[in-house]
């Protein structure tokens, strides 16, 4: 009767934050509409999706999270703002000058369309040996596929964008962050725990309210309408798929070993687990000395993008200064210093 009376709890708790983040989004979507210039070609395609997340919203608070409604209006959300996202990309052309990106986006929205057909036979029942469990974690790792893939073009999108873009964007990049940063969290444990988490569910609705804030946020600010400076194409960053991609190793991981560990042990390891991360992050964000060597490593090692323009000057100056009798002329050697840049 107990825990009866707490899933009965946490199912109003996630109905009201889940209604609580429709009225948000619906408000700030209505006061967006005049200022939607200020996000130049995706302006349309970032009201549609904050519409279309309090629609998901309110279809959740109405219907609850597993509803095949619910599990449409996600697919639909989730499909507009994968659009909104290449439109932030196509603003200055990156979408042709970084050739993964519309295979990237083409691929994550078919795994989202794949859903709504996992849906449906899900609710008709029609796959046998175990069919709740098999499509329950057929559907998680489907999700889980297209959070990583946005929360990686959400990080390519600032890394290739200049200074003033980059201010501009940091809004729309960390709602988009926030929204499937918290989906990730979501499915993985949903994945490892073979349910709902209704814990996190009961606070999922909000994220859609603060979506929409922190591009309210955005829009107020006084700046230029959204354009981006030309600028080199910049290749593919793996480092945010390598740190989502152990981020989820660990999790699993640690799930399996708290799993065979059992009983009371299991519970000191999870406190265990908690106070360590607790000090690792700790040390981080307090030692200034730390974080600039942890910023030096990673700028030195994972972005040699940042050292295009010290390579090509010392290619200029060996091609300026070949000397010797097997050496072209200095005006050949000028043409093709010029043209090696």
């Amino acid at each position: 009767m107990n825990a009866m009376g707490s899933s009965l709890l946490l199912a109003q708790l996630a109905s009201g934050a889940h209604f609580i983040g429709a009225s948000v989004g619906a408000v700030l979507v209505v006061w967006l509409w005049p200022r939607r210039e200020r996000f130049g070609a995706a302006s349309s395609a970032i009201l549609a999706g904050l519409l279309l997340t309090a629609a998901w919203s309110l279809t959740v608070a109405a219907l609850g999270t597993a509803s095949l409604p619910a599990r449409l209006a996600e697919a639909t959300r989730n499909l507009v703002w994968l659009f909104a996202l290449y439109r932030l990309f196509a603003s200055d052309g990156r979408h042709h000058s970084v050739a993964p990106i519309r295979p990237l986006v083409l691929a994550i929205a078919f795994v989202q369309l794949l859903q709504p057909g996992l849906a449906v036979v899900a609710m008709n029942g029609r796959v046998a040996d175990r069919p709740a469990d098999v499509l329950f974690h057929l559907s998680a790792m489907f999700s889980l596929i297209v959070t990583v893939g946005g929360l990686v073009l959400v990080h390519n999108l600032m890394t290739g964008a200049a200074g003033p873009a980059r201010r501009a964007l940091r809004w729309p990049a960390a709602a988009l962050a926030l929204l499937w940063g918290f989906d990730l969290n979501f499915y993985t444990i949903a994945y490892l725990a073979s349910r709902w988490p209704g814990e996190l569910a009961s606070v999922r609705g909000i994220c859609g309210g603060v979506v929409a804030g922190l591009i309210a946020l955005g829009a107020a600010r006084e700046s230029e309408q959204l354009r981006f400076r030309p600028s080199r194409a910049v290749a593919f960053q793996s480092v945010s798929l390598l740190l989502i991609g152990g981020y989820l190793m660990v999790m699993v991981g640690g799930a399996q070993w708290l799993a065979y560990a059992g009983g009371d042990f299991a519970l000191v390891l999870q406190y265990g687990f908690l106070v360590a991360a607790l000090v690792v992050a700790v040390l981080v964000f307090s030692s200034g000395q730390l974080r600039g060597w942890l910023r030096v490593t990673l700028t030195k090692h994972l972005f040699q993008h940042r050292y295009d323009y010290r390579a090509a000057w010392l290619g200029f100056t060996q091609t300026m200064g070949r000397a010797g009798p097997a050496a072209p002329p200095l005006e050949q050697r000028v043409i093709q210093a010029l043209a090696d840049i």
